[in-house]
């Protein structure tokens, strides 16, 4: 026979605290110790590769990085454990580091690692600017231009203000300037000035707004507004056209009219329509 109990209920708050370190299995995980290897032999291998597609080696950034005030005091920081917020007063001990110099490397620090003594953002070694003329240079030989290089760089390695770097170097290279896509810069078209009134219409819709669309008529003349309140879903082209059959009973026929391509405006109706007021129809762009 199977005893069964009733359910009970506890309050949370006379749960116990969950203990995670109690509930480790005990002694040595035979598979994880060989997981952990291969991670790691996977990692170096990652970072290996990077170094190899550099122009310059390992051993040259682990030389300048030995030299630089900055990249020390960001290793230190790495190893020390960054503060929450930096200040102007803040300086890593024993280094005289601007906080500026120590901002971009703050904003990324948790993305940062240290391999071969050299400084790592992701799979991106970080270039000092000691080396970056020379790593620019190799990236400039064969005049890939600006768009190419950005793609290029950012695969293998990167430092605060890249794109700027790679911008200027295009900028003062008379090579690339020959070829750059200048693209002739085209003079905007105003409408012609309406001689007269009611030498020209410009119609269109805006709303919804107040739960109501608006029909707007524009004189291009004296830029008189006319403004009609139409219910929603009822801007049909039959109601435009009497719209404006209203209007030009009181101020006359418009000689053009210059709509968006909207339906009330390009249906086979509201062509008739013009074409029996003798009024020449213009179309121009959406909005």
């Amino acid at each position: 026979m199977i005893a069964t109990y009733p359910n009970k209920y506890v309050n949370t708050l006379k749960f116990g605290k969950a203990d995670g370190l109690s509930r480790l299995p005990s002694g040595e995980d035979v598979d994880f110790q060989p997981m952990m290897k291969k991670i790691d032999c996977a990692i170096v291998n990652i970072n290996t590769e990077t170094f190899s597609t550099l122009p310059v080696s390992a051993a040259n950034i682990q030389a300048a990085t030995a030299t630089d005030q900055t990249f020390q005091a960001v290793m230190a920081l790495h190893h020390k454990g960054w503060p929450d917020h930096l200040s102007k007063g803040f300086k890593p001990v024993g280094l005289s580091v601007h906080i500026d110099d120590l901002m971009p490397f703050f904003q990324i620090h948790h993305q940062l690692a240290i391999t071969n003594d050299c400084l790592l953002w992701g799979l991106c070694v970080l270039i000092l600017k000691l080396l970056q003329p020379h790593v620019l240079s190799q990236l400039h030989k064969t005049h890939p231009g600006q768009s190419m290089m950005k793609r290029l760089a950012h695969k293998p390695f990167w430092w605060p203000g890249l794109n700027k770097d790679i911008a200027q170097l295009i900028t003062a290279c008379e090579a690339c300037r020959s070829v750059l896509n200048n693209t002739p810069k085209v003079l905007l078209q105003p409408w012609p000035v309406a001689e007269r009134p009611w030498k020209r219409l410009h119609i269109n819709f805006a709303g919804l707004f107040l739960e109501a669309m608006w029909f707007i008529i524009v004189n291009a003349y004296p830029n008189w507004p006319e403004v009609i309140q139409m219910k929603v879903g009822k801007t049909t082209t039959m109601k435009v056209v009497n719209a404006l059959s209203e209007m030009f009973s009181r101020y006359g026929i418009a000689e053009e009219i210059v709509s968006d391509n909207s339906t009330q405006f390009t249906s086979e109706e509201f062509q008739q329509w013009c074409s029996q007021q003798g009024i020449h129809h213009i179309r121009s762009a959406p909005n």
